[in-house]
């Protein structure tokens, strides 16, 4: 009687160790990926220079230092469910000038909203990954993101 209740005992516990690895590798994966409400999946539409090909990651890096938190700025890959997506629409491109907007959506099917176009122009030289960071910098600061919950 003894051994049938140690097995009954054991089967038990590795039924709740179970279940409690169950109900906790969901709520792991949610934290260590972002879950769809706390990510804003961002794409740019800038082609070129190596300069211009670091904008996206640039802007995506700022876009997380000036955030509360609450939010994680991804790379659109096309597929990312998310809360809501930022496009950077680049206006005009070459070595020395860069103007673009942002757009933005709540969803994949919410209406889009623009904000006003940036400019940023290098008179004595190239555009740096220093002046893309500028760029990326005023882009924020005059687009009014919904990225609170």
């Amino acid at each position: 009687m003894s051994a049938t209740f140690g097995s009954a005992r054991k089967k038990w516990t590795a039924v709740v160790l179970v279940l409690g690895i169950a109900l906790l590798v969901p709520a792991w994966a949610d934290s260590m990926s972002g879950r769809a409400d706390d990510r804003v999946a961002v794409s740019c539409d800038t082609e070129g220079t190596e300069v211009l090909d670091q904008v996206c990651t640039i802007l995506i890096g700022r876009l997380n230092e000036a955030g509360d938190g609450e939010m994680a700025f991804v790379a659109d890959n096309g597929a990312t469910s998310a809360a809501i997506h930022v496009r950077l629409e680049t206006v005009l491109a070459s070595r020395s000038s860069l103007s673009g907007r942002l757009h933005w959506r709540q969803g994949r099917d919410g209406v889009a909203t623009a904000a006003p176009e940036v400019t940023l122009t290098v008179s004595d030289g190239e555009l740096t990954t220093r002046s893309v960071g500028n760029f990326a910098r005023a882009l924020i600061e005059v687009s009014e993101l919904p990225t609170s919950r």
